[in-house]
């Protein structure tokens, strides 16, 4: 056999480097959100616990000052329950929210590779990777205009991979497919940034709301995005288009995210997420018959 010439063995080097930081990547993009969610609760604890040490003693030096007797601290109205309840509600499901979301978005990751491997994209439908890359940068400018770490720490990872998952389809997919994942991409591109313009100027309402509006309805077709084989599927009795993993992912992440948008009174955040929930959930199932 012909040994390999020094120019393809960098090469295979070169791709085997970049395989060995992508995958270190996505583990640090799972992780770090991991992180915040076992460490938010400390922190929320400690923060109330300063505060409720220092109260009093506040208290006391200003009547003291003023010659008054000091009052004895009342009591916190909100029982530990309630404490714990507002916890898990506003802080640890956002972070399972954001783990879950990264799961999401890391889902399709092996399946990319693949494709960058063998330089076809098979059955992997692209327009759900499209609509990664456009459904979180629209979720960022919400994340801006509301100041929610929870929903940013959930995004921008998604952003940076959906832009990975979109250059694969580019450069692999068939060419009727590569034009529409370029016109899709131009499309997100342009909603985006008229969308902005609007948030900024304030003729429509708050930034929040523009935003907010924009976001939910690129979820909608983030959400939906794998039916857009539900023809094919049921024509072939075939689900091979539908991702698995992706939709169980989807299922869990829109579910956490709408217990936080309920928990902190946003419809943008829980009405959306709740329908993407059962519509990942009616993809399973198809995914379960065919």
């Amino acid at each position: 056999p012909t040994p390999p010439s020094p120019t393809a063995e960098l090469q295979s080097l070169l791709d085997h480097a970049s395989m060995a930081v992508m995958r270190t990547f996505a583990a640090v993009l799972l992780l770090a959100p991991c992180y915040y969610a076992l460490e938010a609760p400390r922190l929320a604890q400690r923060a109330a616990g300063v505060k409720r040490a220092a109260s009093p003693a506040t208290v006391s030096s200003a009547a003291a000052s003023h010659g008054l007797r000091p009052q004895p601290p009342a009591r916190s109205a909100e029982p530990k329950m309630g404490l714990s309840r507002t916890l898990i509600l506003t802080k640890i499901a956002p972070s399972v929210g954001a783990v879950a979301a990264n799961c999401m978005f890391l889902s399709c990751f092996q399946a990319v590779m693949q494709v960058r491997d063998k330089g076809d994209m098979g059955d992997l439908n692209a327009i759900p990777l499209v609509a990664i890359a456009g459904n979180t940068a629209a979720w960022l400018g919400y994340a801006f205009a509301t100041k929610d770490p929870f929903v940013f720490a959930a995004n921008f990872p998604g952003l940076l991979l959906g832009l990975l998952y979109s250059s694969t389809a580019i450069k692999n997919a068939p060419a009727g497919a590569r034009l529409l994942v370029e016109r899709l991409l131009i499309g997100y591109a342009g909603i985006l940034g008229i969308s902005g313009f609007v948030a900024a100027s304030g003729v429509l309402g708050t930034a929040q709301q523009v935003m907010g509006y924009v976001a939910n309805a690129l979820l909608v077709v983030y959400y939906s995005a794998p039916l857009s084989t539900i023809g094919q599927v049921i024509a072939k009795r075939s689900a091979a288009s539908l991702f698995a993993p992706l939709l169980l992912m989807n299922t869990v992440n829109g579910l956490m995210w709408t217990i936080y948008g309920l928990a902190t009174s946003d419809p943008f955040v829980w009405s959306i997420n709740g329908l993407g929930a059962v519509l990942s959930v009616m993809q399973l199932l198809l995914k379960l018959i065919f």
